[in-house]
């Protein structure tokens, strides 16, 4: 089952922008000692790219795979669509307490749909 956050998404907000944030709420979780992660997500914003990528949601909030994931650079509202799926690769995580990248991980995924709203 996926995680989900919600993220409120002002008029000019690209999707570089809501990563990021998504990213930090995501970090916040994984490092709450309830929640027992070994990891936690790499949000250096040269990688975002790299390790990231944004789709549209499914209604369960798996990503949309059959359509590409958004730019950077997109706005999010000029997307038209109020849900996302936030895809990671096995680069984007980072083992508790360490700098660097374990890609060990080879067939780890997450899905984090984004509201629009919060509530």
């Amino acid at each position: 089952m996926p995680y989900y956050v919600d993220v409120e998404i002002s008029d000019h907000y690209n999707c570089q922008e809501l990563i990021v944030d998504t990213l930090d709420l995501f970090n916040k979780r994984l490092t709450d000692p309830a929640v027992g992660a070994q990891y936690s997500l790499d949000d250096d914003i040269d990688k975002l790219d790299d390790n990231f990528s944004l789709y549209i949601a499914k209604k369960k909030g798996g990503p949309k795979d059959d359509f590409p994931g958004f730019s950077l650079l997109s706005v999010v509202k000029g997307t038209g669509y109020e849900r996302f799926a936030l895809c990671c690769f096995s680069s984007a995580f980072v083992l508790q307490g360490q700098s660097n990248n374990i890609n060990t991980i080879t067939s780890l995924g997450v899905s984090a749909p984004v509201n629009k709203e919060m509530e």
